[in-house]
């Protein structure tokens, strides 16, 4: 392939991003679309609505004889107009309307002490003609402006511009109806198109700092990680008791869910087979990813196997695999051994009805356990779980969010790394599998989870959060919020 062709391929998967981008943000924020449309068409028709003064008009339709000239149209009628005499009246309206005598006389007819309207004269092209509106709020004055003017004018034009006669052709009549409609509807709907239309150039600026992965196909343009599985979404379903995320012990998962678990474990084999890989790590870049719920349907799988299988929950600050099993009751687990207060791992292991796997969970949040990390003691702890078990799934914290999880990587045979679909951005992801490289990590592959049903092949599953609301509250004191 030529760099010419190469380049305006790498340009075409470009704009599919920019589309997709705005597409998914677009899906997700939909509402806000609607809400801001709904907030600019409200403000704009109820300020339309409140600023409307309904105004009235009064009209009449005069003519103007003086200097007559004859013509003859196509009826072969004579008509009698000076164009110029009709002009020199309305050049002069103005001017005389506007002087104190007029004013005094209008007034004095009106008895009132200012005029409430404004007067209007408009000349009929190539005729005699104008008309004379007057426009009030109020329907009644409108109608006694306009009668005065007509009344008064001749009297103070003539003094003016000599002996002028103007007829009435359209006697004025009172306004009944406001000569103004209200505009609330109309201004209310394009607040809303303009409400709409800002939305969406919103979205769109945010689809374009939004770098998120979207796909496996996408992923390979960064990374030559293996992906290991595509893990569906569904909403997720509330219980009243136990967890509400989705387990492989549960008769009603949805098929789809299961296949893709199970396509999980089997890659998960393959990238192992032949290599001594039994402690594995699953971690992703940020809180709400779904690696806890991925670890313990894992661990499920491979126990359903027949292998004997021990899920260790090593995400000290919340620890929560024990409430994924519904298990009740004050147990021991990762901080208690690292602490000393129990030496014997196995006296802490939790045993999961109906299959071979064991749990080492507690109920206690450690708020700093960087420091029981770094003693000996985890190295004994991963030992001895070895010697019980053909497999270790070790679910442990963000590794974007802290160092817990990197502390982790260098005592594992395997990371298993999750991304949500379209949740961190793609260069936080890039960074923490990169950092994970550069500490020698075994990087198995990645699980694409929270995959859209047209991006993958495995029909409906769960949400991929923590067990209901996000587990990850706790670590808004460390600045990483849900």
């Amino acid at each position: 392939m030529s760099q010419s062709q190469s380049a305006a391929q790498e340009s075409q998967l470009d704009f599919i991003l920019i589309l997709r981008n705005f597409w998914y943000l677009f899906r997700r924020t939909f509402w806000l679309v609607i809400l801001a449309a709904v907030l600019f068409g409200a403000k704009d028709g109820i300020h339309s609505y409140r600023s409307y003064y309904p105004y009235y008009e009064a009209q009449a339709v005069l003519s103007v004889s003086s200097g007559y000239s004859s013509s003859v149209d196509i009826l072969n009628r004579s008509t009698y107009y000076d164009t110029g005499a009709t002009r020199q009246v309305i050049n002069t309206f103005s001017d005389i309307i506007n002087t104190d005598a007029m004013r005094e006389m209008i007034l004095q007819d009106l008895g009132a002490s200012s005029i409430n309207g404004s007067i209007t004269p408009v000349i009929v092209a190539n005729s005699n003609l104008f008309t004379l509106t007057v426009t009030s709020s109020n329907p009644e004055d409108a109608y006694n402006i306009l009668i005065a003017v007509i009344e008064n004018y001749p009297k103070l034009a003539s003094l003016v511009i000599g002996s002028t006669q103007i007829s009435m052709l359209e006697a004025p009549v009172m306004p009944t109806e406001p000569a103004n409609s209200p505009t609330w509807r109309n201004a209310a709907k394009q607040g809303a198109e303009k409400g709409a239309f800002l939305a969406l150039v919103v979205i769109a600026l945010l689809s374009q700092l939004r770098r998120t992965i979207h796909s496996a196909e996408e992923m390979k343009r960064y990374s030559s990680l293996p992906c290991l599985s595509l893990i569906p979404v569904v909403a997720q379903h509330r219980r009243s008791k136990g967890s509400s995320s989705p387990s492989m012990l549960r008769p009603d998962l949805p098929s789809g869910y299961a296949e893709a678990i199970r396509t999980l474990r089997t890659r998960l084999l393959h990238e192992t087979d032949g290599k001594s890989c039994k402690t594995i790590m699953v971690t992703s870049t940020a809180p709400s990813e779904g690696k806890s719920t991925i670890s313990a349907n894992l661990a499920i799988a491979l126990a359903k196997s027949g292998s004997r299988v021990i899920l260790v929950d090593a995400d000290m600050r919340v620890q929560s695999l024990q409430g994924f099993f519904g298990l009740r009751g004050k147990f021991q687990g990762l901080p208690e051994l690292l602490a000393g207060a129990v030496t014997n791992p196995e006296e802490c292991l939790q045993p999961i009805p109906g299959t071979t796997l064991q749990l080492l969970g507690s109920i206690t949040n450690v708020g700093s356990p960087s420091k029981l990390l770094r003693s000996t003691r985890i190295q004994k702890v991963l030992e001895s779980l070895r010697e019980q078990a053909d497999y270790v799934i070790i679910d442990t914290p963000p590794i974007g969010l802290l160092a817990d999880a990197a502390s982790f990587s260098r005592l594992v045979d395997g990371v298993v790394y999750v991304i949500r679909e379209d949740f961190a951005n793609r260069s936080e992801v890039l960074r923490c599998l990169q950092s994970l490289s550069d500490s020698q990590a075994n990087i198995l592959g990645y699980v694409l989870n929270g995959t859209s049903r047209t991006n993958n092949r495995y029909g409906y599953g769960y949400g991929y959060g923590k067990y209901g609301k996000s587990g990850y509250d706790a670590y808004g004191a460390y600045g990483s919020g849900k």
